[in-house]
């Protein structure tokens, strides 16, 4: 709203007309998306899907102060939160929009607790591991040295909350949590936590080559391989029981699955061919309806892609492509995803979700990209589907 003492702005309102108007909001974003990767394909409506994405996560930036806050929309979820923040960061990273993200990242080190753990809801721990996550990718990326170093002490305080934490839980892993949505409602060793936690120890490690001494390297690297040495034989324990299933806790059965997921994608924490890989994968499917994961029973808009990120890892090429339509014929008019709501084969209704969704657009974002073109280690991928 313009204040209604802002003459100057009243007046340039009163003196414009729509096309105008509109000519000028067309061109602003047309060059902001002139900035970034380009993607051509002859059907437009995965590139029009993509460029609209891109900019609804634009427009869910808030500027306050000093601070640059990537909410995921200006509606019911017009906050900040280091889960959806992360995924954004990434695909800000992967799209060529790197000053976004360096204006960003500040706000991530604000979530630091003078302990040294990351955490922007209370009792969910994924947070620890998207924050490292987020730094080791964008400098990745940007080969930013000066953010490097400013962020390390962060990052050094982060690794040893995990050192001591792990030391204090009995199964010596992260320490149990409740998440209240996703996983569970009640308290378990979620983990979907502890594989974003080596995930976020990856990134560690690629900032600690970067600009830490090699003491620092050795902790860190040791820090990871003693905690993924436990985490996946208590999940080739689970494993060997569920038909090489990975559940979304440890220790408590059910829950939903959410970040159980994530093994291969978004950090590659085992070999392809592992079959806790292919065997979550088959118990995940059978919750699809429409082609798309549901939660809750309902349609879930977003969660099932990282499905998709795996299969592209493993080139399920068809599989890949059968995904990425379940998702455009589910967008609405103006290519915007939702979260959750519709149940399955009725309406198309997603109640009081709104759209546009700020991690639907980062997870289309980031699919197509990788799609396009992806990093695997050393090796680049081009045109994987």
């Amino acid at each position: 709203p313009i204040a209604v003492g802002d003459t100057s702005t009243i007046k340039e309102l009163e003196s414009s007309d729509f096309d105008t108007a509109f000519k000028q909001t067309e061109d602003r974003w047309e060059r902001r998306l002139s900035q970034g990767i380009q993607i051509s394909l002859p059907e437009k409506e995965v590139t029009n899907t993509f460029k609209a994405n891109l900019i609804y996560d634009m427009m869910a930036r808030d500027h306050v102060g000093e601070n640059y806050i990537q909410t995921v929309n200006k509606l019911q979820y017009h906050a900040f939160w280091l889960r959806d923040g992360s995924h954004i960061m990434n695909a800000y990273d992967e799209a060529g929009y790197l000053n976004l993200v360096r204006q960003s990242l500040p706000l991530f080190m604000t979530f630091q607790k003078p302990d040294g753990l990351f955490i922007s809801q209370r009792g969910q721990y994924d947070g620890w591991g998207q924050a490292l996550w987020t730094f080791g990718r964008y400098y990745q990326f940007s080969h930013d040295r000066a953010f490097a170093r400013r962020v390390f002490p962060s990052v050094l305080k982060a690794v040893r909350w995990l050192e001591q934490a792990r030391a204090k839980d009995p199964l010596h892993i992260m320490p149990a949590g409740n998440p209240g949505d996703d996983e569970f409602h009640e308290t378990a060793h979620v983990t979907g936590h502890n594989l974003w936690a080596l995930a976020g120890l990856k990134e560690a490690i690629v900032l600690a080559k970067a600009v830490g001494t090699p003491a620092q390297v050795k902790e860190f690297q040791h820090e990871y391989n003693n905690y993924h040495q436990v985490l996946f034989r208590l999940l080739d324990k689970i494993g060997a029981r569920d038909g090489e299933y990975i559940p979304p806790g440890i220790d408590v059965k059910g829950g939903q699955d959410w970040g159980n997921m994530n093994v291969l994608y978004p950090e590659i924490l085992v070999s392809p061919d592992n079959p806790l890989v292919k065997g979550t994968l088959r118990h995940v499917r059978k919750e699809y309806a429409q082609g798309m994961i549901t939660y809750g029973g309902y349609l879930h808009d977003y969660i099932g892609i990282r499905d998709t990120e795996t299969e592209l890892i493993l080139e399920e090429q068809q599989q890949v492509i059968k995904d990425l339509y379940a998702e455009l014929v589910h967008t609405e008019a103006t290519h915007a995803g939702w979260e959750v709501g519709p149940l399955p084969w009725t309406t198309r209704d997603f109640h009081n979700d709104l759209a546009p969704h700020g991690w639907f657009a980062t997870a289309y974002v980031s699919l197509l990209r990788n799609m396009m073109v992806r990093e695997q280690g050393d090796n680049l991928h081009l045109l994987s589907t």
